[in-house]
């Protein structure tokens, strides 16, 4: 297309210089003619010159753009990533213990009893209840936990036992219980 132009304006200059008082085959003609060729490559040549640096300018700003950019969504992906790793490591954390009932009697980790009234009396490695209500499931002959005491069952002066629809219920009276040790911490 560039070529073109030059072709037109050459030919237009020709003929326009060809109208003037000078002899139509003077050099003066042929030069007018072939200035617009002279001229485009130098104004392609400032192009060259002065047109890449610009361009890399800018293109280097779009990239200090973008990477600023990726940066930021960097970090708010690690962030995040943080953020699911601590819920990861909630979720696949150990449950805490149950919290236990303080007046419950425990055997083999299981709930089975309740106590009414205690008295520890340590000094004497003894514990006493004035009842101690238990499921069927208790056996009375076993160690049973109550708070951080393993226990043992010395004596009892009463004992009932209800069965209602299929459950047993043992309610036990004035039971005294000898400390055979403490209880591991989390159980």
């Amino acid at each position: 297309m560039v070529l073109v132009i030059q072709a037109l304006v050459a030919a237009v200059l020709y003929y326009l210089v060809g109208q003037s008082p000078l002899d139509p085959g003077s050099w003066p003609r042929f030069v007018a003619a072939g200035a617009p060729f002279a001229l485009f490559p130098v104004a392609y040549l400032l192009k060259l010159f002065t047109v890449p640096p610009i361009l890399a300018k800018e293109a280097e700003v779009r990239h200090q753009e973008a990477l600023s950019k990726l940066r930021g969504e960097v970090e708010v992906l690690s962030a995040d990533r943080n953020d699911l790793a601590r819920r990861i490591e909630v979720l696949q954390a150990p449950p805490s213990p149950p919290i236990r009932d303080p007046d419950g009697v425990y055997q083999y980790g299981r709930f089975v009893g309740k106590v009414h009234m205690p008295n520890p009396l340590p000094h004497q490695s003894v514990v006493h209840f004035v009842s101690m209500t238990t499921s069927g499931d208790f056996a009375a002959a076993a160690t049973f936990e109550y708070r951080d005491y393993v226990l043992k069952i010395s004596q009892w002066n009463s004992r009932n036992v209800v069965s209602l629809g299929g459950n047993t219920t043992v309610q036990l009276g004035n039971v005294l219980c000898h400390i055979e040790g403490r209880t591991q911490p989390g159980n």
